[in-house]
């Protein structure tokens, strides 16, 4: 069995049963989508039996941000959290291949010994050819790999990173292995705490704003 089809198998182990995926990532948002459509109806009624015009505008606020709103933002969120879960199993079990095509560009970035700002292998802060250095790596033709690694390295802080280097250290052949290292030290650390962190904050965040708002929506309106 080749390298790319024993990464591919390892990758996809876990999305192999369907049901089991969404039950542990959907399930929450289908059940925050259905808690706020129900809830509105049960709000538009309780605040039917007492209605008053005084209150009338931010009741019917209420309602729509229960029936609409909330429901809208966690198909969102779901979708954004599936995203983020796949590049978090991506990233678990493809290091070795992440680190193998960072130190590729790496390398080709300071072997050219053109100056940074200036440097080809960037269009502004973004790295380009992202799609050849992935193919001069052992993901194969899985489709599904190499986008995902597309996307981790079209967002990765190469650049960023290599400029920071560059300020105490000579971005020269003789300290590439050091510099590969900062490189991959910096994108470990923007992968882990933007792309794959960021989402589970407002997640919680969002949680809490809905219960908040549930409550005064019940207990000045209903």
């Amino acid at each position: 069995m080749s390298k790319p089809t024993k990464i591919t198998q390892k990758v996809l182990r876990p999305f192999k049963s369907g049901f089991g995926f969404i039950l542990r990532v959907l399930l929450p948002f289908l059940l925050g989508m259905i808690a706020n459509i129900v809830f509105a109806f049960i709000f538009l009624g309780g605040w039917l039996n007492g209605a008053s015009w005084a209150g009338s505008i931010y009741a019917i606020v209420f309602f729509a941000l229960f029936l609409v709103g909330f429901p809208v933002f966690y198909f969102w969120m779901a979708r954004k959290y599936v995203i983020m879960r796949g590049l978090a199993l991506l990233y678990d079990n493809t290091q070795g291949l992440i680190a193998s095509v960072l130190g590729t560009v790496v390398h080709s970035v300071v072997s050219s010994k053109e100056n940074l700002t200036n440097s080809s292998a960037f269009a502004g802060k973004t790295l380009n050819g992202v799609s050849d250095y992935i193919k001069q790596s052992a993901v194969g033709s899985n489709r599904s790999l190499r986008t995902g690694l597309k996307f981790l390295l079209e967002r990765a802080p190469i650049f960023a990173s290599l400029s920071r280097i560059s300020e105490s250290m000579e971005l020269s052949v003789e300290n590439l292995p050091a510099i590969q290292t900062e490189v991959q030290k910096d994108v470990d650390e923007f992968i882990q705490d933007e792309l794959i962190g960021a989402t589970s904050m407002w997640l919680w965040i969002s949680l809490f704003s809905n219960l908040g708002l549930m409550y005064v929506a019940w207990q000045y309106f209903a």
